[in-house]
């Protein structure tokens, strides 16, 4: 069943439980070394709303000890009377390990599933998503996401990889010309400047800018924002303000810059994680194209402390709350 609803379920993820009806959920997280990677799992166990979990360890092609430590350190916090599980891979390994321990995850749950996308990478949450979505068998899907105290003060993430698509999201024909590219203002562009300059400088681009991000968030983003200017001449018709946490927002944003799927769209994942997660929806309902520069080194201290955990209801008792 699909349906375009209006009202796309949202909030806290403990009020976003104690408004619906109580069901215990199998969750898939990140097992990184930012504190927030187990807040969706405690926040579930106190809510005594969680069957299962399954945390992927993701070691990233330049990875230390002191990323090892940290991870060691919120790992030890998973504990319970909860069947809990374990899976390492590398950030940049081929795919289909991932897809079978996603479909092996599907298999062995009962169809209510939470993927806590906090702290996995683009190019493990976008094929996750897809996965869960093209699935009959999951019934109920919850996706958070949590929000730290702080971020680093340096560099977040460095080394990118060449620009290119995001593992199976991608189009079915090669030489599609793009009507459109719609990119995500973050932190780092990672190389995405030049890029545009060099390869897409007549391309139609808007920019969607999380908004109001607040200090010392603010600084950054409009530095990307200055970055972009300096090699492809931004207008303010170009922005976009949308809200960082509104899923629902950012998503009928996209749909409507696109006329509703019918402008073929690049998109660019830069920004936070819940814009990412709307880009990720909108590509999958769409077969839509999504490019990023890969980082292979991020800081260990790229964020601390959790400050607040929300949820996005995408699809309850087989009712789909977005599509295109």
């Amino acid at each position: 069943m699909n349906n375009n609803f209006e009202f796309k379920p949202w909030g806290e993820l403990e009020w976003l439980f104690s408004k619906t009806v109580k069901s215990n959920f199998d969750l898939i997280a990140s097992l990184s070394p930012e504190d927030r990677c187990t807040s969706t799992f405690e926040i579930c166990r106190s809510a005594k709303r969680i069957k299962s979990a399954l945390f992927l360890e993701i070691i990233d092609p330049i990875d230390t000890k002191g990323h090892n430590s940290l991870r060691i350190k919120n790992k030890n916090k998973i504990s319970g009377n909860i069947d809990v599980s374990f899976s390492t891979h590398k950030l940049l390994e081929p795919i289909s390990g991932l897809i079978r321990i996603v479909n092996n995850f599907i298999d062995n749950s009962d169809g209510n599933i939470i993927v806590d996308i906090s702290t996995f990478p683009k190019r493990f949450f976008f094929l996750i998503i897809k996965s869960l979505l093209k699935s009959s068998k999951v019934k109920t899907l919850f996706v958070t996401c949590s929000t730290p105290k702080k971020y680093s003060s340096g560099n977040l993430s460095d080394n990118p990889n060449s620009w290119t698509h995001i593992p199976t999201f991608v189009p079915d024909d090669p030489d599609l010309r793009f009507d459109l590219a719609i990119i995500g203002i973050g932190f780092m562009p990672l190389g995405l400047p030049q890029l545009l300059k060099d390869k897409y400088s007549q391309l139609t681009t808007k920019y969607l800018f999380p908004f109001p991000p607040g200090p010392p968030t603010y600084q950054r983003t409009w530095e990307f924002v200055n970055l972009m200017h300096s090699s492809t001449r931004l207008e303010g018709k170009q922005i976009y303000r949308v809200d960082s946490l509104n899923l629902p927002e950012i998503f009928e944003t996209i749909v409507s810059l696109t006329q509703a799927g019918e402008k073929s769209t690049l998109l660019a994942p830069y920004g936070p994680k819940t814009m990412s997660l709307a880009m990720c929806l909108y590509a999958c309902f769409t077969n839509s194209a999504v490019y990023y520069t890969q980082p292979t080194y991020y800081a260990p201290d790229y964020s601390s402390g959790f400050s607040n955990c929300y949820g996005y209801i995408i699809k309850s008792n087989d009712t789909l709350f977005y599509s295109v």
